[in-house]
């Protein structure tokens, strides 16, 4: 039977009313950033591939994660992970240099802005850790490295409550079912919590019909603002909005396709270079502005997608991992990514939904309307890194 590992990403998107700041200078350098937003892309775009259904995905969840895998890769398996990160020519000592940067940014909160990273490494009760794979997950992505029996339920629910811990019990913390003898487990948890710069206000909410893929309309709670500054741009066949974050090192990019124009094909759009020139072309206008209030919660597995990357001899016998264990022929078996995401008026999560019967007719108002499918990012914008992204159908 296959020796078998297992990873899971988890990341959680919500609203604070009152983050407190500990913030310290953190330099992400242009090239990190661009590094990372590639991967961000082409990871996403095969996640969205042939789909219509919410995809929320945090790609430095996923960067960070594997660059803990690709410590303890050999061979032709480190060397295609490095091709699915995009960090072929880096050493191993620079991509870890990196990922600490990575790690302190996301450890550094702003006014209003709270963020968080946290990483495990869980190995069946028999595996050894090599003495190099341990001390660069530790030093450089401050990992927990813990031995459980990875194949009984008391040891999986060890990882639960970590998962519980380090999520507030908002992310399914189950534990998926493996095909091999479970060998080892990497874990990643992001947070983010944001206030609005310029905050919503529930008076203002109101309910509005949401036109799904489909053609079919459901009721939503539309956040509304009246005529406010913010960036914008009109595209080819889309708008664009930014939304930022108080202290503004962090903001939420929204990009909603024309009505003619499916997501979808938005989405098989984006490029790298594309996105950089939308960011470079928001300029401050005064404009009504509709979102919705939504709360999601999803599970997906990324497999297919990074074996689409040049990752697939990971997932088989010719998979090398020998200078993490002394475990030999073990495998990739799954990587999943739970997520959570909450948005409404303040940042601040709400308790209850309250679902409401009657509808507006979208059309009735002008502006920045988000009454149809759209695409959102999360970015810091002092390096322009990409922390989170998804494609909202249903809110």
């Amino acid at each position: 039977m296959r020796n078998a590992i297992l990873f899971v990403f988890l990341f959680l998107v919500t609203g604070c009313g009152s983050c407190e700041s500990t913030r310290e200078i953190v330099h992400v350098d242009k090239a990190t950033a661009e590094k990372g937003n590639d991967f961000a892309f082409r990871l996403f775009a095969k996640l969205v591939e042939g789909k219509q259904e919410n995809v929320v995905f945090s790609p430095v969840s996923a960067q960070l994660a594997l660059s803990m895998a690709y410590n303890g890769a050999r061979g032709e398996t480190a060397t295609a992970f490095a091709k699915t990160l995009g960090i072929e020519g880096m050493s191993i000592e620079q991509v870890n240099a990196a990922n600490r940067t990575l790690m302190n940014l996301l450890k550094n909160s702003a006014e209003g802005v709270e963020t968080s990273a946290a990483n495990s490494v869980w190995g069946n009760t028999p595996v050894k850790f090599k003495p190099e794979f341990r001390n660069a997950c530790e030093k450089f992505y401050d990992a927990q490295i813990e031995n459980v029996d990875l194949n009984e339920p008391s040891g999986q629910e060890e990882i639960a409550e970590w998962i519980g811990e380090h999520t507030r019990g908002l992310v399914r913390r189950d534990f998926p079912p493996v095909r091999g003898s479970l060998v080892m487990c990497l874990l990643n948890v992001v947070t983010f919590k944001g206030e609005w710069k310029t905050r919503f206000y529930e008076n203002d909410t109101e309910d509005m019909g949401f036109i799904l893929a489909n053609g079919s309309e459901k009721s939503v709670r539309m956040m509304m603002h009246e005529y406010e500054d913010f960036p914008y741009m009109r595209g080819d066949g889309f708008e664009a909005l930014e939304l930022p974050y108080r202290e503004g090192r962090c903001s939420m990019v929204v990009f909603l396709p024309s009505r003619n124009r499916k997501l979808a094909d938005f989405l098989r759009g984006i490029t790298p270079s594309k996105w950089a020139e939308w960011i470079s072309g928001l300029d401050e206008r005064s404009i009504p502005v509709g979102l919705p209030k939504f709360r999601l919660s999803t599970q997906h597995f990324l497999d297919d997608a990074l074996k689409a990357l040049g990752l697939d001899i990971a997932y088989g016998g010719g998979a090398d991992f020998s200078g993490a264990s002394d475990i030999h022929d073990a495998a990739i078996e799954q990587v999943v990514q739970n997520a959570y995401v909450e948005v409404d008026e303040e940042g601040t999560r709400a308790e209850a939904v309250t679902n409401i019967a009657n509808t507006n007719s979208a059309p009735g108002h002008h502006g920045f309307i988000c009454d149809r499918p759209f695409f959102f990012v999360i970015r810091d914008n002092e390096s322009g890194l990409i922390l989170f992204m998804a494609a909202v159908y249903e809110p």
